[in-house]
């Protein structure tokens, strides 16, 4: 049976729209910052600002926690499924990071 597609009219509630653009916007920033830190080195500084990257992506983390903050609030998010879900992923992601550590550790890193 073919699927049929879904008809849906794009939202026009200013407020989300915004909230949801602001979000996107910051992550999108942090995301730039982390490739640039990736490329160049976390300790190195931008050619064309000479800020620090790792500055630089301290402002972004900021940035992104700020909107983060607003779209829970504005959007009505439901924090305790957040916070359940972000301890999840720090052990998760914790270990992880723990092994890599800890092979590296063996290599002589």
């Amino acid at each position: 049976m073919e699927r049929q597609p879904s008809f849906w009219e794009p939202m026009t509630d200013q407020l989300i729209l915004a909230v949801l653009g602001k979000l996107g916007e910051e992550a999108n920033e942090t995301a730039q910052r982390v490739c640039r830190c990736i490329i160049q080195g976390l300790n190195e500084f931008d050619p064309d600002t000479k800020a620090s990257n790792k500055h630089e992506l301290e402002k972004e983390i900021g940035d992104l926690e700020a909107n983060i903050e607003l779209a829970k609030q504005y959007l009505s998010l439901r924090r305790d499924y957040i916070e359940k879900r972000k301890g999840e992923k720090l052990i998760y992601t914790g270990k992880w990071l723990s092994n890599l550590k800890e092979k590296g550790n063996q290599n002589g890193i």
